[in-house]
């Protein structure tokens, strides 16, 4: 079986993140996106521009920023199962692999695939754990949804042997 899982929200924690990222950069602040995507893609150009920064900014963070605290204590687990595991994460490419890649999940991982406008059943996965009731819809394959804190990965890989059988 080749599981499809999210990273932000499943094995990021993303909004403790977000954090450390809008603190650590100077003039980085919110803004509202005059230009939406479609699936509300998060463009960090756009934002340095809509911030009046250079964009250099936000590629620096991540040569001084390692980002492994982020990954939930349980992602651990992933060294249990015995699946191709692959991380299907929405995002922009660059700012989504700078992410993966200063964590270290993708040595935990068999591959990723970043998307942005196309459905989340890429890859070739037969099964998609998310965190987000519309990714898993719009994918055309079974679906888990995963509901942090009230819910752990080994909860969630446990109802993943539900589709084994």
């Amino acid at each position: 079986m080749k599981i499809g899982i999210d990273f932000d929200r499943v094995l990021f924690n993303t909004d403790k993140f977000n954090e450390l990222y809008s603190n650590s950069i100077d003039g980085l602040h919110h803004v509202e996106n005059p230009r939406p995507t479609k699936h509300g893609v998060y463009c960090p150009e756009m934002h340095a521009e809509l911030c009046g920064i250079d964009p250099e900014q936000i590629w620096s963070f991540f040569k001084k920023h390692r980002l492994e605290e982020f990954l939930f204590d349980d992602v651990k687990k992933l060294e249990d199962v015995h699946h191709d595991l692959v991380i299907v994460t929405r995002g922009n490419q660059k700012f989504q692999r700078m992410k993966l890649e200063n964590t270290g999940i993708l040595e935990k991982v068999d591959d990723y695939v970043i998307v942005q406008e196309e459905d989340k059943d890429v890859a070739d996965i037969d099964i998609l754990i998310d965190d987000r009731e519309k990714e898993l819809e719009r994918a055309d394959i079974p679906g888990i949804l995963f509901n942090r804190p009230e819910e752990d990965l080994e909860s969630i890989l446990e109802k993943v042997k539900k589709f084994e059988a």
